[in-house]
């Protein structure tokens, strides 16, 4: 996979995925839950021991079951590094980043937030064994409606890039058609016909679930059931604000 990159595809994203009926059925069929247990472990990621913002400026061990939930597989020095080692560290980049911050609002405190949360992407993701994608989930564990979560399987939906965050910052404030509501304003009533709570399902995780469980199928097993193949290919390294934020990094 190393240096392929997909050709992005926002244009058409909201007619052929969102505007769709299917993303009604795929949101309630990913939160579903059957005798033995959910349908989809991710369905626990927002509320998962209280949610990610009941400590919102500490990556606790609940975050990172949490993350596990996306598939996560972490060696035990990721764990001990993100939990103990570098928790001041990381503590300290959470702790600018306001807890309301969302990707959407006035221009000027979106980027200041994504800033902030670049910077403790950095962070997370030089920790040994963690990479861009398991970065990208504990942020949006810790601040859900600022930083979307983005994999291999995402990716393989919406195309590549090297400014993912920027480009659905975009994305999320555009109306299809005059009179027509903004594309987060979408996200919403999809959530809302699916019958599951904001808690439970926030703005930008509602993008997250349709779009994974558009793609999912078409992604190799080991993507979804171990770490994320992707999470090392130094050309895929930062989904964020763009190549400039990466110098040095090969």
């Amino acid at each position: 996979m190393g240096g392929k990159k997909a050709t992005p595809r926002w244009d058409d994203l909201r007619e052929e995925i969102f505007d769709a009926p299917s993303a009604v059925e795929l949101v309630q069929r990913y939160f579903a839950s059957h005798a033995s247990g959910p349908a989809f472990t991710g369905s626990l990621f927002n509320t998962w021991a209280g949610g990610g913002e009941l400590h919102p400026d500490v990556v606790t061990s609940d975050d990172l079951i949490a993350v596990q939930f996306l598939s996560m597989r972490p060696f035990s020095e990721t764990i001990w590094r993100i939990l103990e080692g570098q928790r001041r560290e990381i503590s300290a980049a959470l702790s600018r980043i306001p807890q309301d911050a969302t990707l959407w609002g006035p221009p000027a405190r979106v980027d200041a937030d994504l800033a902030h949360a670049a910077a403790a992407w950095e962070i997370l993701r030089a920790i040994p064994g963690a990479g861009w994608v398991t970065a990208g989930k504990i942020l949006a564990r810790k601040r859900p409606n600022l930083v979307p979560v983005y994999d291999s399987v995402v990716r393989g939906v919406v195309g590549g890039g090297d400014a993912y965050w920027m480009s659905l910052r975009s994305w999320l404030g555009q109306r299809p058609s005059a009179g027509g509501c903004t594309n987060v304003d979408q996200l919403r009533a999809i959530r809302a016909e699916a019958g599951i709570s904001a808690d439970r399902l926030p703005d930008l995780r509602v993008l997250d679930v349709v779009l994974w469980m558009t793609g999912r199928h078409k992604a190799p097993k080991e993507v979804l059931l171990e770490r994320d193949a992707d999470e090392d290919d130094p050309h895929l390294q930062y989904p964020g604000l763009g190549p400039r934020a990466v110098r040095g990094q090969g």
